[in-house]
């Protein structure tokens, strides 16, 4: 009787054990994420999480998901095929409108006119020297501005009808324009840094906030809220090291210009000077510019209800460690 009465206590012990330790093992265990990424500047803070071993650091491995369309890439988030992602705030803001469904946002990237991250790009020597002298003639411009483009037409004081607007990848647009396929390109960094090295010309800097918001509401980073209500731990862990990854490009753009390039396909100092948006961490996020934003896209027409802009931001006290 003594010896059963002993082994149900030894039993019982290493089932206290168990359930005690077993919550810490899972927590030390590195996690997989997979991060919905595009052509863009727009992803290179995950490109130096990794590179600088902030994601390391973390106990988290990360697989990278590119997509040219970023709709694609946000419908994939929402089926659980990715984990986190960046996409165009304007994306964002009418999957609330029309779906109800909302990202979580940790990180927003703001374009402003001062630091221009987006141009209309002619070919070199061209005489086309406005946006007027465009008229009945082809502008391309990448996935992300799908809907955006016609509002920044009626921005610029053009009727959008007077324009054939051509949609095509953004790492495409300057061999359309140079191979004479298209006659100006709307272009996102870093092509807009390689156009002009290509000597186009710049007809249209920083159209996006010159013509739409300013400060513009370029990307923002973040996952579903079920992805968050799941894996908090998780996320408090992604935000460390997107934080970490902030502060580096912050103090070291060139550093990160030479990793954004080994990762889009180009020699490390082929994007020496590219253009770097501005990155906000959590509560450093304008959430005034957005909602501002958001309140111009329906406006415009881009979506026809109100969207609250308060609850897309994750809660700051859900990721603190």
């Amino acid at each position: 009787m003594n010896k059963l009465l002993n082994l149900i206590i030894i039993v019982l012990a290493l089932a206290l054990v168990a359930v005690i330790l077993y919550p810490q093992w899972q927590e030390s265990r590195p996690v997989r994420i997979r991060f919905g990424c595009d052509s863009t500047v727009a992803s290179v803070a995950f490109f130096v999480a990794k590179e600088r071993g902030f994601f390391k650091d973390n106990k988290i491995i990360p697989e990278f998901v590119f997509s040219a369309d970023p709709r694609k890439a946000l419908d994939g988030l929402f089926q659980g095929e990715i984990d986190c992602g960046v996409f165009p705030w304007h994306l964002v803001l009418l999957r609330v409108a029309e779906r109800q469904e909302t990202l979580k946002v940790f990180v927003s990237e703001e374009f402003r006119t001062s630091l221009p991250i987006d141009a209309l790009v002619v070919k070199p020597k061209s005489r086309i020297t406005k946006l007027s002298d465009l008229k009945k003639k082809k502008i391309g411009y990448p996935n992300q501005l799908r809907e955006l483009m016609p509002s920044l037409l009626v921005g610029a004081g053009v009727n959008p009808k007077d324009f054939n607007l051509m949609e095509m990848s953004n790492s495409e647009l300057i061999a359309m324009l140079l191979q004479n396929k298209i006659d100006a390109a709307m272009v996102i960094e870093p092509e807009r840094y390689r156009a002009i090295q290509e000597s186009t010309s710049v007809i249209d800097d920083a159209a996006l906030a010159k013509y739409i918001s300013s400060p513009f509401p370029g990307a923002a980073i973040g996952y579903t809220r079920a992805y968050l209500t799941k894996n908090r731990k998780t996320c408090v862990k992604l935000k460390l090291a997107c934080d970490a990854a902030i502060g580096y490009i912050d103090l070291n753009p060139e550093e990160a210009r030479k990793i954004l390039a080994i990762y889009l396909g180009f020699q490390e100092d082929e994007l020496l000077d590219c253009r770097l948006p501005d990155f906000q961490k959590l509560v450093e996020m304008n959430r005034d510019a957005v909602q501002i934003y958001s309140d111009r896209l329906k406006a415009n027409g881009i979506f026809n209800a109100d969207v609250d802009v308060r609850p897309i931001f994750v809660e700051p006290i859900l990721l603190r460690p």
